[in-house]
């Protein structure tokens, strides 16, 4: 009655842990995905940086801007001569504008440049949130995973203890032996402690899910496999170019061009545009005050600099061979995830279908040895042995399944289509070009101020489109004339 009441206890206490929510509506992987799409704060950090490097934009562009400057002097000096003292008092007052009409190629060399820099940060963040999915995904299901395990350990637990209850009466009535009281009492054991182990893999497995989606599991709804997979490789293969990492890499490349660019305008002659006027009053001069007015046109040929734009050029074109071979690095990245995701796809479902079938088996052999028991044919360590060999199948097979799920998301990964918009999940979708459109042409202003915020406090994100939209946007950036 004590191992029973144990049992009960038991049995209470991992059901709450189990169903922590059971109260709330289940939640479907979708709706999980679309809470992380909403609220992670890793996605968010990255979309943060991406408007970041929007800002390289308006930063380029004004290197082609006017810029105009005020300058004011006040100056006190005391002279002394023979005839005595003076004090005398200048004032300067000028202000200096500047046109840029020619600047060797640098102004739109940058500008190219800081377009591929944010075309690149906008793969990478669907590569993030690609990454970000694929890590809530393996949370949700090793959640499910972790579950249902605990439920079997309590079904195994409640056999054993059946189990030997029967040995502990039929010990008392002469039929067995102490040490088969013994080794039902070691199988007892060993299954309360597969219990605990598998409770605390759900509380590990809870914290991991907590981290990534931000709530606490509650009633978990099993998901389903893609049905929209590729039947071969070679379909996924074939997509590797349209891989996030693989696009930011390529744009990189562009990227180091322009820099290249950049680099060689330091050898060209520049022509600005200049006006001037000042006033200055300057009681001990030949004048009590003086204003000037000038405008005119400045060329600068750079003839010898000391050899640094040259060096400088060279350091850009081995930046260029760098991003080339970081390209070829990401494609080669992507095709081994693709690979070991498609194979790792492909032994989950053969384990799935020998699993079954042992599942199967084993349930059957537990059957036929427990009548053979009772008349005597087998003995009660048979008995133990295939109530084991049943319950490790059944986690084999739950891990599997598991196994199967992540891996067929991993694929859809590797296709660069583990994204809200390929998913067709329920958000209201991250517009990359609204904060581009923003500031592209902004001439003026500090954006809002976020330094004196809490540092938990999530920054309001901009204006949002559909999902179509935002898929589109992540093939390339307004063409819009510079």
């Amino acid at each position: 009655m004590r191992c029973r009441s144990k049992l009960a206890l038991s049995l209470l206490l991992v059901g709450l842990a189990v169903m922590p929510g059971a109260l709330r509506a289940q939640v479907a992987l979708p709706t999980a995905l679309a809470k992380v799409y909403a609220e992670n704060p890793t996605l968010e950090a990255a979309r943060a940086r991406l408007r970041g490097v929007d800002e390289g934009l308006p930063i380029a562009r004004a290197t082609r801007r006017p810029q105009a400057a005020i300058s004011s002097s006040l100056v006190f000096g005391q002279t002394e001569t023979n005839r005595g003292s003076q004090g005398l008092r200048t004032l300067r007052n000028a202000v200096g504008v500047e046109q840029p009409l020619y600047t060797g190629g640098e102004a739109s060399a940058r500008i190219d440049r800081a377009e591929e820099l944010i075309r690149a940060e906008r793969a990478r963040l669907q590569a993030i949130e690609q990454a970000v999915f694929l890590e809530a995904i393996e949370a949700f299901t090793q959640v499910l995973r972790a579950q249902r395990v605990l439920e079997l350990a309590l079904a195994n637990e409640s056999r054993l203890l059946a189990q030997l209850d029967g040995v502990q009466r039929r010990y008392r009535f002469g039929e067995l032996t102490q040490t088969d009281v013994a080794q039902a009492e070691t199988r007892y054991a060993r299954g309360i402690g597969d219990r605990e182990a598998a409770a605390g893999a759900l509380e590990i497995a809870g914290a991991a899910f907590r981290r990534v989606i931000g709530d606490p599991p509650g009633t978990l709804v099993d998901p389903i496999l893609p049905g929209d997979l590729p039947q071969t490789i070679d379909e996924v293969l074939a997509l590797v170019d349209q891989h996030p990492l693989v696009r930011a890499a390529r744009f990189g490349v562009d990227a180091a061009r322009s820099e290249i660019r950049t680099a060689r305008a330091a050898l060209n002659p520049r022509l600005t545009l200049r006006g001037d006027a000042s006033y200055v009053e300057d009681p001990g001069g030949m004048d009590d005050w003086q204003s000037d007015l000038s405008v005119g046109a400045e060329l600068s040929v750079p003839l010898y600099q000391g050899g640094g734009e040259y060096a400088r050029i060279r350091q850009t074109r081995q930046a260029l061979t760098e991003e080339r071979f970081n390209l070829q690095a990401a494609r080669r990245d992507v095709e081994e995830e693709i690979t070991a995701a498609w194979q790792a796809l492909l032994t989950a479902r053969a384990r799935l279908q020998a699993l079954a079938r042992q599942v199967e088996a084993a349930s059957l052999a537990l059957s036929g040895v427990q009548q053979e028991a009772r008349i005597g044919a087998r003995t009660v360590l048979d008995v133990l042995d295939a109530e084991q060999e049943l319950f490790e199948a059944e986690v084999a097979a739950t891990a599997a399944e598991r196994e199967a799920l992540v891996a067929a998301y991993r694929v859809k990964a590797g296709m660069g289509q583990l994204t809200a918009a390929a998913l067709d999940l329920d958000v209201q979708a991250y517009d990359p070009e609204a904060y581009y459109r923003e500031v592209r042409g902004a001439w003026i202003g500090t954006g809002a101020a976020v330094e004196d915020q809490p540092d938990g406090a999530l920054e309001v994100a901009p204006p949002t489109a559909t999902a179509d939209e935002a898929a589109a946007a992540a093939v390339g950036i307004d063409d819009e004339e510079n």
